[in-house]
């Protein structure tokens, strides 16, 4: 084990695979400056950070065959640099509750084989960078993902929210989001393609917009809450299975909506707008719509 005291910063600069386990003390730096892939294989834990890990440069960080990055006790990871994070034959990384990854790029996180899996109980935020970050891997558990700056879309994978967990800004653009158990705060999201599934509780909040996908809600609950906004628009395809209540704003200026045994109620105090032309068509069973509201 290499281990990187309090108060010390280590560089690591060139393509380097790392062999042995890598500890960060509390206090401690490690400084990875790549212009080439920087790879972690086969190490279980192959860099455990309880302080700060700052990534620059064009290179790629490659973790591959089981291979690990572990983000624990306020860990901070400052991704900076312009290379991809690539999670390949079941590499993985954990961020743990009280930990940051901050990205302040526009860097993608990806597995091509996807078998990669990235948990988050902490906080993954994206800073800087007005462009997109575009995310492929499968999410073991959610956490808090905050969007500052530009884009995180979340392309493909499944996402798994645990107990709680919250999207601020984020798009789902063609992952699975699964609200299997616990509460998933979505605040001003833009739902472009994919599914999400619902037998938790799924809260939208702020202002988003739902242009495309599946909304499948099995025995949990989903709702716009009181003082958010849903737009919904755009001709793709879109299906609400399930019950659905508006406690806030909705505004449904184009495109139809396929309903399989929809429920929407439109809550006391609500109010729910359509543009002429837009209409709740039946999938395969008869949908309901229950106006308490406006």
């Amino acid at each position: 084990t290499i281990e990187v005291k309090s108060g010390a910063t280590f560089n690591i600069s060139g393509g380097v695979t790392l062999g042995a386990n890598l500890l960060v003390d509390s206090g401690g730096t490690l400084d990875l400056t790549q212009t080439s892939t920087f790879t972690i294989d086969a190490v279980s834990e192959g860099i455990a950070n309880y302080g700060t890990v700052v990534w620059s440069g064009s290179g790629s960080m490659a973790i591959t065959n089981y291979g690990g990055y572990f983000n624990s006790l306020g860990g901070t990871l400052q991704w900076t640099g312009t290379g991809n994070l690539d999670l390949e034959d079941h590499g993985w990384v954990y961020n743990d509750d009280v930990s940051l990854i901050d990205l302040q790029s526009d860097t993608d996180i990806q597995s091509t084989d996807g078998t990669g899996e990235f948990h988050n109980d902490g906080m993954l935020q994206k800073s800087a960078g007005s462009g997109t970050t575009d995310v492929t891997v499968n999410f073991t558990y959610v956490g808090t993902v905050d969007v500052d700056s530009g884009t995180i879309d979340f392309s493909a994978g499944t996402l798994t929210t645990g107990a709680n967990a919250s999207l601020q800004g984020a798009e789902l653009g063609g992952a699975t989001l699964d609200v299997s158990t616990g509460t998933c705060t979505a605040e001003s999201v833009a739902f472009s393609s994919g599914t999400i599934t619902v037998n938790g509780t799924l809260n939208f909040t702020g202002t988003s917009t739902w242009t495309g996908g599946s909304l499948d809600v099995g025995s949990g609950y989903a709702n716009v809450a009181s003082g958010a906004t849903l737009n919904i628009s755009g001709t793709a395809a879109k299906l609400l299975a399930g019950p659905f209540d508006n406690d806030g704003a909705v505004d449904w200026t184009q495109g139809n909506i396929s309903g399989s045994y929809a429920a929407i109620d439109n809550e006391s105090g609500a109010t729910f707008t359509m543009a002429d032309g837009v209409n709740l068509v039946d999938a395969a069973v008869s949908s309901t719509f229950v106006n308490d509201g406006t």
